[in-house]
């Protein structure tokens, strides 16, 4: 079961590589943004451990949806390269993606746990 949870995350990325190379880049999000945050859930083991999972995945997708815009929108206007761009909105979603979900996931659960 690892192998194939492996294969579909890891292969949706490359997909997305490829489907650059021989389709016009503005079809590579449908392959690339494949939602593999939703396929993993089908080998977790409890459905508890999937809400948590869901509820971690919003926080984390909505940010993501930001720092896409962002960088969508500085590209759009500057001349800045894309890739120094991209970096930067990369640190800040993972970050702030840290930061997010361990104050509105986790402390939310050990608060309920100990009160």
């Amino acid at each position: 079961m690892d192998i194939i949870k492996a294969f579909l995350i890891g292969g949706s990325v490359l997909a997305g590589s490829f489907v650059t190379k021989h389709v016009s880049p503005a079809f590579a999000p449908i392959v690339g943004g494949l939602p593999t945050g939703i396929l993993v859930t089908f080998f977790m083991d409890t459905d508890e451990t999937r809400r948590l999972y869901y509820k971690s995945y919003v926080y984390s997708s909505f940010l993501l949806f930001l720092a896409v815009l962002i960088c969508h929108l500085w590209s759009s206007n500057t001349t800045t390269p894309v890739n120094l761009i991209s970096s930067i909105c990369i640190l800040v979603w993972a970050s702030l993606s840290y930061l997010v979900i361990n104050y509105f996931v986790i402390k939310k659960i050990k608060s309920k746990i100990f009160t």
